[in-house]
């Protein structure tokens, strides 16, 4: 049996208004055909068994029906409590409530939302063949995506792979949508909330600690930026833990939603296009750092930081997964977060943006997923 709770007004889906204090459920599937103002039967707020361990135990998939059930197990709802806004709309349509957490937690409905975004811009031209070509694509794949996210009950594991794959290639377009839907870069204002923030140039940090085992120490760091984002949510789908899986992939999407839209519409090259810091020691992790950054990066990509939403996100989510790996991840992120300024390669602001938008993002999937998930995400599948 699966357990889970139905928290807050959400709870009165159940009854039309008449909300139980806490659900017990045989599995997700039967919310989809619970309908307003019966459950299987069982009139509104009605129960044999009252008091505070009452429950009410829902039937499996398939079994919902307009006849009388006769539950072999003693269960019913708490007395009942009205909640005023949905007794006033006579309840609430659970089905559609589910289909759209479903969807926020489904990291291909993430993805599609964000090409939709950036796509309609594009409609507006110049047109020509390569610009038609590009708002065609994007347009076809958010189509695609969305539908995928709107027919499936539950993100297939492996199809929660897709949008993590298509990470690099979603970021190396940037550079092709910021010039086309804007002109110009906004360095001279992020410059401006650096001063205000920091009170001088936090790109200045290498000058005043010139220490060549600092600087190998943060820019090793700052390397791992694809391990933080691909070997958390592989372990957990090799080792079976395709909830998890699916609400990390989910997470990450989001992360990259934000980002990514920042980039295009805001975008802000980053203080490494008008050169190194003074002052910053050399090193073999560091001429790494350099030769990654100018064979991907994508310029108009620096604010937010999307290194470190990425790498800040991943903390939350392995902390919450898997803790011991969490410890590590989480270290990692500190490090790149202060290896990016380290190295010239961002203004402080952005590594504040950056770490505010992973963590936002991890905890409000993980809240989500957890509110509304028939088992506790934390337990393995």
């Amino acid at each position: 049996m699966t357990t889970g709770r139905i928290r807050g007004p959400e709870s009165a889906c159940l009854s039309g208004g008449v909300v139980p204090a806490k659900v017990t459920v045989v599995d997700i599937g039967t919310l989809d055909r619970v309908r307003e103002g019966e459950v299987d039967g069982v009139a509104p707020g009605r129960s044999t068994r009252q008091g505070p361990d009452a429950r009410l135990r829902l039937p499996g998939p398939g079994t919902v029906s307009s006849r009388t059930p006769t539950f072999k197990d003693s269960t019913y709802a708490l007395p009942p409590q009205r909640h005023p806004p949905c007794a006033a709309l006579g309840g609430c349509h659970i089905r559609r409530g589910i289909k759209l957490i479903r969807f926020i937690l489904h990291p291909l409905g993430i993805v599609g939302v964000y090409l939709v975004a950036v796509s309609l811009p594009l409609l507006a031209g110049p047109w020509g063949l390569g610009h038609a070509l590009l708002t065609v694509f994007h347009l076809g794949i958010a189509g695609a995506c969305l539908a995928k996210a709107r027919s499936a009950e539950e993100p297939p594991p492996a199809a929660s792979w897709i949008p993590l794959l298509a990470l690099p290639f979603l970021y190396w377009e940037i550079v092709l949508l910021n010039q086309g839907i804007t002109t110009g870069y906004r360095d001279p204002i992020v410059a401006g909330w650096e001063r205000a923030v920091f009170g001088s140039p936090a790109t200045e940090l290498a000058g005043r600690l010139p220490s060549v085992w600092l600087s190998e120490a943060l820019h090793f760091a700052y390397v791992t930026f694809y391990p933080i984002i691909y070997v958390p949510p592989a372990i957990l789908f090799l080792r079976g833990r395709h909830r998890e899986f699916v609400v990390s992939a989910a997470a990450i999407s989001a992360v990259a939603a934000v980002c990514y839209a920042a980039f295009v519409y805001f975008p802000v090259q980053g203080p490494r296009y008008f050169g190194p810091p003074v002052g910053v020691p050399t090193g073999p992790m560091r001429s790494l750092a350099l030769v990654i950054l100018e064979s991907g990066s994508s310029r108009g990509s620096a604010f937010p930081s999307s290194h470190l939403a990425f790498a800040a996100c991943q903390a939350v989510l392995t902390l919450r997964f898997q803790p011991r790996l969490g410890i590590v991840v989480a270290t990692l992120a500190a490090g790149l977060g202060i290896g990016a300024v380290y190295g010239g390669f961002h203004y402080g602001i952005d590594m504040v943006a950056g770490g505010l938008v992973g963590v936002g993002a991890g905890i409000a999937i993980l809240k989500v997923s957890e509110t509304w998930e028939p088992q506790a995400v934390g337990e393995a599948s």
